[in-house]
């Protein structure tokens, strides 16, 4: 099992590649007070596009070793085929400390019975290829809520600027929607309602600055509050995944304007 700590080789490599200026969002909740007041954490962080989480989550280690993380052990929840690409499948294996793709459950009892302190997840998974890059696509899964409520732990919501270059969102237009047919139905709702494909650029390197906002989120759901029944349980976990939803679109909302008014600043000192 690594730490922080251990990720510090590794994360200055890709600090190098990608980009060294991080910053944390001065609105932010106190990251370092987080970290010393809360033994477990599940950290929910905002996609991006498909290439984004590389470069970001370059940036939360960094962050976590200047503000008192460096001993803290995570564990991440990356999507199953990964495991079954050849060369990524090790990549993934280093980064998520599993060696394959694990159920719910089994992702749980690691979480709770193996000494992991955080478990990062990227709620948005896949749809995050359904959105732009100024708003936060739907979840795919509130599952994640009740691995906070069963380890007794708050959410740590992440969201990010800066990696905006590492895709391209194609916009269509309503007579070309019959072409993506094919999608799973849920993805296919999605795009005809919002109309966007963002196509990612895997290997763009020279970000020219991470920024990343820091919320904490303690659910009021109860773990003795938990449905039985998996349909109602479902029904527990979305109340309490939209507020976290709504809380991450906000912080992207404030990222994207700051992001903004900083641009128009220095388009008005040039003149």
């Amino acid at each position: 099992m690594r730490s922080i700590e251990d990720f510090s080789i590794a994360n200055y490599f890709l600090k190098k590649y990608y980009t060294s200026d991080i910053e944390i969002f001065p609105p932010s909740d106190d990251l370092e007070a987080i970290l010393n007041t809360h033994p477990k954490l599940v950290i929910a962080v905002n996609h991006g596009s498909a290439a984004a989480p590389a470069p970001v989550l370059a940036g939360i280690v960094d962050n976590f070793l200047k503000h008192g993380g460096a001993d803290r052990k995570p564990l991440m929840i990356v999507w199953r085929t990964f495991y079954k690409v050849p060369l990524v499948r090790h990549v993934v294996k280093y980064i998520s400390q599993v060696n394959e793709g694990l159920s719910a459950k089994e992702f749980l009892n690691k979480f709770q019975n193996e000494g992991f302190t955080d478990l990062f997840v990227l709620p948005e998974g896949e749809l995050c290829m359904l959105d732009d890059n100024e708003h936060i696509a739907p979840f795919l899964s509130p599952k994640f809520i009740e691995f906070a409520v069963r380890a007794h732990s708050p959410v740590l919501v992440v969201a990010h600027e800066g990696t905006e270059k590492m895709s391209t969102p194609y916009e269509f237009e309503e007579k070309h929607m019959n072409l993506m047919r094919w999608l799973p139905t849920r993805h296919f709702n999605i795009l005809s309602k919002r109309k966007v494909l963002n196509y990612p650029h895997f290997f763009e390197t020279n970000i020219d600055k991470i920024t990343l906002y820091y919320k904490l989120f303690q659910p009021e759901l109860k773990e003795e509050e938990l449905s039985g029944n998996d349909e109602e349980l479902r029904e527990q976990l979305t109340v309490e995944s939209e507020k976290v939803h709504r809380l991450m679109s906000d912080m992207k909302k404030e990222l994207v304007e700051a992001t903004h008014l900083a641009d128009n600043k220095a388009k008005k000192a040039e003149h």
